[in-house]
C-alpha cells in the first residue's frame, strides 16, 4: 500500500487533534549550589480529556514562574484554554493553597454549598521548584492561575500580569527539544522458555 504525502499529513493531524502530544523540552534552572543548569522534561498534551502533564526527567527542577510561563505560551494549551472558556464548568469549586515547607495546591468541589471532594493539582516547594504536575484538567490550571493573581501580595504565589503569548516566550528559558525515534523500544516480556 502506498501513502500519498498529504494522507500521511492528515492521519497525523487526526492523531494530533484526537489523542494529544507529547513535547520534549530543555529549560535553565538553579541547582541547590546556586549554578544554572539546563534540565530536560516531558510535556504531555491530552486533547480528548484536556490535561496538561510535565515531568521532569533530568537535571535540575524547573521554577514554578518559569514552568507558567512556558504552559501558558504553548498553542496546544492555549487552544485548550479557549476551548474552556468557551464550554464553561458544571460544577462548584474553590482553589485553595496550602503553604508549609512547600506549597500545595488543591481544588476542592462542593454541591449546593457543602464540600464533597478535593483533588490534589500540584505542589513546588519554598524555592518554587517544582518537579511533576501530574494530569491536571486544564481547567483547573486556569483557574489556579487565576486564584495566584488574586493573592498577588503572597509573595511565594507566582502570577502572571501578560497572557500575551510573545510576552510569554520572552519570559521563559523552557525550548522545545527535537525527540530522536529509537528503533526497538519493547513494552512486553520476552518469552524464552
Amino acid at each position: 500500500m502506498i501513502l500519498y504525502p498529504w494522507a500521511i499529513f492528515i492521519m497525523k493531524s487526526y492523531l494530533r487533534s484526537s489523542y494529544g502530544v507529547d513535547k520534549k523540552v530543555s529549560y535553565i534552572s538553579e541547582t541547590f549550589n546556586g549554578e544554572r543548569k539546563k534540565g530536560y522534561g516531558i510535556l504531555s498534551i491530552g486533547y480528548q480529556a484536556k490535561t496538561v502533564t510535565f515531568e521532569s526527567f533530568k537535571g535540575p527542577d524547573p521554577e514554578i514562574q518559569d514552568l507558567l510561563f512556558f504552559l501558558f505560551s504553548d498553542k496546544d494549551i492555549r487552544k485548550l484554554i479557549r476551548e474552556y472558556q468557551h464550554r464553561g464548568r458544571k460544577e462548584d469549586y474553590k482553589i485553595d493553597v496550602w503553604s508549609a515547607s512547600a506549597t500545595k495546591v488543591y481544588i476542592n468541589f462542593y454541591r449546593r454549598g457543602i464540600f464533597t471532594y478535593r483533588k490534589h493539582l500540584f505542589d513546588f516547594t519554598c524555592n518554587l521548584k517544582i518537579n511533576k504536575i501530574d494530569r491536571i484538567y486544564i481547567g483547573d490550571l486556569v483557574e489556579a492561575m487565576v486564584e495566584f493573581d488574586r493573592q498577588q501580595n503572597s509573595c511565594w504565589l507566582p502570577y502572571i500580569e501578560n497572557f500575551s503569548r510573545k510576552w510569554l516566550r520572552s519570559r521563559t528559558t523552557f525550548r522545545y527539544e527535537k525527540c530522536e525515534y529509537t528503533p526497538y523500544i519493547k513494552t512486553g516480556a520476552t518469552r524464552i522458555i
